[in-house]
Parts: structure tokens; sequence; C-alpha cells
């Protein structure tokens, strides 16, 4: 049971930072926030714009959902707000347990 715990130990500390690993949600489109849930970013710059605060890369998208992104040197970009931010961490490892959780509902 402590192993469940340690799962969250390096996770949301502070606030998202450039080079975070990430996992987001869409305020607007639960299509995108359901594809989104399973698939892990990064930060790659802080925006000044307040209600895209960061803009975020993932790769390996599929092509029916990549027109929710722009498509930049090979990756898929998108800006978001700090509160559509779920989970943040320096480790993708962390992040990959959540989803691994998630997808089987533990």
């Amino acid at each position: 049971m402590i192993k469940q715990f340690k799962i969250f130990e390096a996770i949301n500390v502070g606030i998202p930072e450039i080079g975070d690993y990430v996992i987001c949600r869409d305020e607007q489109s639960k299509e995108l926030s359901l594809l989104l849930a399973f698939k892990i970013g990064i930060i790659n710059a802080k925006n000044t714009n307040p209600h895209y605060q960061y803009e975020i890369s993932f790769y390996s998208i599929p092509k029916e959902e990549s027109y929710f992104f722009a498509y930049n040197n090979g990756k898929f970009e998108r800006n978001f707000n700090g509160y559509e931010i779920l989970y943040w961490s320096k480790n993708k490892k962390k992040l990959q347990q959540i989803i691994d959780a998630n997808k089987f509902g533990l």
C-alpha cells in the first residue's frame, strides 16, 4: 500500500516549469480531454498571454486528432492554461504510472 502513495511524491511540486512532463485536459473539448488523459506532454515555453500560459508539446498524436494541435519540427504543440495542467513532474515515469492506473481503474 505504501508504494501507491510514493507514486504521488514527485508530482505537482511547486509550479510547472519549462522541461516538466505534464498530463493535461482541455476545458473546451471533451474529445481532446479524453485524448490528453493518456498522453504525456512536455512544457516548451511559458507564454505572457494570461489565458494560455504554457506551450506544451506532444508526440505520437493520432492523425484523426492532429487538427487540435500545431505541428512543428516533429512535435504537436498546443497552448494551455495553468489550471488545465492536471499533473506535472520532472520524472516522466511517475506520470506514466498515473496513466497506467487510470487505464485500469486503479
